[in-house]
Formats: structure tokens, C-alpha cells, sequence
């Protein structure tokens, strides 16, 4: 008789945690994150982020480069490189993040959305000293950034 009374009330112990367990689910609420977890109820601290973005110019920007005796062009976020483009390597269409023309990265911005300013260096033909250098506004966890270089 003991047994029939127990086993009802351990099964309904076992839901009622169960079904508290489960509302206090925590996670990356941040849909713009790489780990956003859409079944969690309350943010954690837990996101990360990633960006992607695309540079190129187009055949005009070229010729101008080339005429100046600028070879190369280097990329830098937060103050390490993260590639290069020759000056003859100009893009005809408008490139995709992740396609094959221009120079295309993804990022990895850890726990923070955004990112330093890209940082452009015109590299001389001759030395490969820098010439000049800008910059462009930084990327965003989620995001994908096209930058255009014009010269």
C-alpha cells in the first residue's frame, strides 16, 4: 500500500523539477552571435562572435595604383595582418564575403560585437615601404562588411 502512494508523488517531484530545471535554461541570447541559442530563457555571458568581410577595387583603382608605383595593398584589424592584394588583382563584379575575388576573411571578435577599424597600407613597387595608409570603419559580429577601395 506504501508503495502505490510513493511512486506517484516521486514521479510528480521528478516533473515539477524537471520542468523548473528547464525554464532556467541559459545561454547566448545574442542572435548575431556564432553560439546564439534560441531554447535558452536567460543570457549567460557565454557569446561569441564572428565577422566576415570582402575588399577589393576595381580595374580603374588598379591602374591608378599601379601608376603611383603602389605593388601591394595590406590589411591590419587591431594591428595584425590579416592579408594582402596585389595591385593587379582587381575585381569586375561586386564580390560575396566567402567568394574568390578581392581579399575575403572571417574574423573571430571572441566576446565582442565589434572590431577595430580595418587599417589599409599602400605598399612602393620598388621597397615595399608603406606610401600611405587609412582607414575603414570597423566590422560587427554577424555581419557581413564589403569594402571598396577607391584610388
Amino acid at each position: 500500500m506504501i508503495f502505490s502512494f510513493t511512486k506517484p508523488i516521486l514521479t510528480l517531484t521528478f516533473i515539477v523539477g524537471l520542468t523548473l530545471i528547464s525554464c532556467k535554461k541559459e545561454g547566448c541570447l545574442d542572435s548575431d552571435a556564432k553560439n546564439y541559442n534560441a531554447d535558452a530563457k536567460t543570457d549567460d555571458g557565454s557569446c561569441t562572435y564572428e565577422a566576415q568581410f570582402v575588399v577589393y577595387f576595381n580595374q580603374a583603382t588598379s591602374e591608378n595604383l599601379i601608376a603611383d608605383g603602389i605593388s601591394e595593398l595590406s590589411f591590419y584589424l587591431g594591428g595584425k595582418s590579416i592579408g594582402s592584394l596585389s595591385t593587379s588583382n582587381f575585381s569586375v563584379l561586386l564580390p560575396e564575403c566567402g567568394g574568390s575575388e578581392g581579399l575575403t576573411t572571417t574574423v573571430d571578435l571572441g566576446s565582442v560585437k565589434s572590431s577595430y577599424e580595418l587599417e589599409l597600407r599602400y605598399l612602393n613597387s620598388a621597397n615595399g615601404d608603406v606610401i600611405a595608409s587609412g582607414s575603414y570603419p570597423g566590422i560587427h559580429g554577424g555581419e557581413c562588411r564589403q569594402y571598396e577601395i577607391t584610388y
